[in-house]
């Protein structure tokens, strides 16, 4: 028995209903969601690591979310593809299961495209090494209730953002428009 028998062994006498499993391989290694493994000439490598449990299901287009919530996803998903992804070809290989979940998820291609490209815009040093956004330290934020009235609050905002932006005094006070968050409303 050598030592990696050993740890798997102990872990897994460690709890009797926790139970780990460890796949030993020389040219891979996966870690949470990510795989790292040698090419064909002997560089390291990084790639999505999918455990056999995973369903890829994502958010349904049709749920009763609001439309940000649905954009963040595909925009954060393809974001942790380019970040994760070192092979350029295997990451347009990944990004095209993944244009092809959402769209059985019931997403329109014109939105998944937009955010896909958006998150491309990165490189994956970028990404990694970089902050990819000034920081906003004086950031405001407005929460409203997610109904019809807190949407038309921040569409009227918004409308109206010139007249805060045109007073010197609003403008410092608040240089960027509110970001919104939706509280969810007290349920029966």
């Amino acid at each position: 028995m050598d030592e990696s028998d050993k740890v798997f062994f102990f872990i897994n006498n460690m709890h009797p209903t926790i139970k780990f499993t460890f796949n030993q391989s020389s040219s891979s290694i996966n870690f949470m969601d990510v795989k790292v493994y040698k090419d064909k000439n002997g560089g390291i490598q990084t790639t999505i690591h999918r455990k056999p449990t995973d369903t890829m299901s994502l958010l349904h287009y049709d749920s009763n979310h609001s439309d940000h919530l649905k954009s963040s996803i595909i925009y954060s998903q393809a974001l942790r593809y380019n970040r994760v992804i070192s092979d350029r070809e295997n990451l347009i290989k990944e990004l095209e299961i993944l244009s092809r979940t959402l769209v059985l998820r019931g997403y329109p291609l014109h939105a998944f495209n937009k955010y896909i490209n958006k998150a491309l815009r990165w490189t994956q040093h970028d990404l990694i090494n970089k902050i990819r956004t000034p920081k906003r330290d004086r950031m405001l934020s407005m929460v409203t209730i997610h109904t019809s009235i807190g949407k038309s609050i921040n569409r009227i905002i918004r409308k109206h953002w010139d007249i805060i932006k045109q007073d010197n005094h609003l403008r410092n006070i608040w240089p960027t428009p509110p970001v919104t968050t939706y509280m969810k409303t007290t349920s029966i």
